[in-house]
C-alpha cells in the first residue's frame, strides 16, 4: 500500500484575502513553532500581535489542495532579485513535491526576469534548508540565527 504522503497531491495558487488569516495563522503556528522555540521561543501573544502587525493579504499567495488552504509563500520581485520571504506548508503536506514544484516556479520568475532568487531560512531549519539545496541554493551570507541563500539563474 503506497504511503498518502509519497504521493503528489494537485494544488492551485491564489491570490490572499482577507478571509485566508485566521487559516494562514493556524498554519504559521503549525508549520513555525518548532524552529520559532528553537530559535527565540515561542510566545504566543507575541506571534499572533506580529501576526496582525504584518498582515497584508496583498502579499501572499495561497496554496490550495482539495479546495483547501494547506500553505502561503510571499514573493517580493525587487530590481535586483526574486525574493521568497514567506513559505510556510501545513505540516500534513510537507514533503509531497508541493515545496519543490513551487520553488521551480519561482525559479522560472527568476530566469524570466534575469536575476537571482533568494531567501532567508533559520539555521535550525535543517529540512527546509535541503530542500533549497536540493534545488540549488548556495548560502552566501549568514547570522548567528539565519542563513541568506541565493539561486543563481
Amino acid at each position: 500500500m503506497a504511503d498518502s504522503r509519497s504521493s503528489q497531491p494537485n494544488f492551485v495558487l491564489r491570490p490572499a484575502t482577507d478571509d485566508d488569516r485566521d487559516a494562514l495563522y493556524k498554519i504559521h503556528r503549525a508549520a513555525m513553532y518548532e524552529v520559532v522555540k528553537q530559535t527565540w521561543g515561542w510566545d504566543e501573544d507575541f506571534q499572533v500581535a506580529l501576526w496582525d502587525r504584518d498582515w497584508d493579504a496583498s502579499e501572499f499567495r495561497i496554496v490550495v489542495v482539495d479546495g483547501k488552504v494547506v500553505g502561503s509563500m510571499t514573493v517580493v520581485q525587487r530590481p535586483h532579485e526574486v525574493r521568497l520571504s514567506g513559505f510556510e506548508l501545513n505540516p500534513e503536506f510537507q514533503g509531497r513535491g508541493i515545496g519543490s514544484e513551487l520553488i521551480v516556479g519561482l525559479q522560472k520568475e527568476a530566469v524570466e526576469r534575469g536575476v537571482p532568487l533568494a531567501l532567508g531560512v533559520l539555521l535550525v531549519n535543517t529540512r527546509a534548508r535541503a530542500l533549497y539545496e536540493r534545488h540549488g541554493f548556495k548560502e552566501y551570507d549568514r547570522s548567528e540565527i539565519k542563513a541568506e541563500m541565493r539561486w543563481e539563474p
